[in-house]
């Protein structure tokens, strides 16, 4: 009894005191453990792939020690999740992400989703309703508002890349303008939206110069 309290004492030093190393003879991989820094390090048979833990200054990593993305799988089927060296994280049978988060199939989001840059999409359905396939913005610095008469109105045409004859277009005028002069239409054609001022005042206006911000629901 006293040998095997000892000999049960001299393994759990070394178990929990050093690090442990496990080569079996039958099996191309190494196997070994440690108490702090890298824990447990698998390797392939040529040394050139490892996969483990490891932990420092109370964090804790699960991560490649080698050069090598890591695969996710279940049930000994193909990878469905992939995280690459770059930083691309990818969830789909067999995907190469391209994009810190890419994700192949339906996604449903619970919550809010926030963007500090732009998001591209194919289309939108919003509650269920109309689908949005496309929303931008086109911004025509000193264009023109054309001379008007009193209580008559004037159309001008302006080139506007991408919009069509069934789009929602807004306008906004930045910067100051008569204040006798309002938009009356605004007609999408083909890459040209129509624009119909009136001139509301009882003296005639003259051209004036405008920044023009254009929105575009297609």
């Amino acid at each position: 009894m006293k040998k095997l309290f000892i000999l049960s004492l001299f393994i759990a030093n070394y178990c929990f005191g050093q690090s442990l190393t496990i080569s079996p003879s039958t099996a191309n991989q190494l196997f070994e453990v440690k108490k702090s820094g890298i824990g447990i390090d698998q390797r392939d048979n040529t040394n050139t792939v490892g996969l483990g833990t490891f932990i420092v200054n109370s964090e804790a990593y699960f991560q490649t020690h080698t050069n090598h993305p890591i695969r996710f799988a279940t049930n000994n089927a193909s990878y469905q999740m992939t995280l690459l060296t770059n930083g691309n994280f990818g969830i789909g049978s067999l995907l190469t992400p391209t994009h810190k988060l890419h994700v192949a199939g339906n996604t449903y989001i619970s919550g809010g989703l926030s963007s500090d840059g732009m998001i591209s999409v194919g289309s939108i359905n919003i509650g269920g309703g109309n689908t949005i396939n496309k929303y931008f913005k086109l911004y025509l610095p000193e264009e023109t508002i054309p001379a008007i008469n009193a209580k008559t109105c004037s159309t001008k045409n302006f080139s506007v890349s991408g919009v069509g004859i069934n789009d929602i277009v807004t306008l906004h005028i930045v910067g100051a303008y008569s204040g006798n002069t309002a938009i009356a239409t605004i007609r999408p054609l083909t890459n040209q939206v129509e624009v119909k001022f009136c001139n509301n005042g009882t003296t005639n206006s003259s051209v004036q110069s405008v920044d023009l911000r254009f929105t575009i629901i297609k």
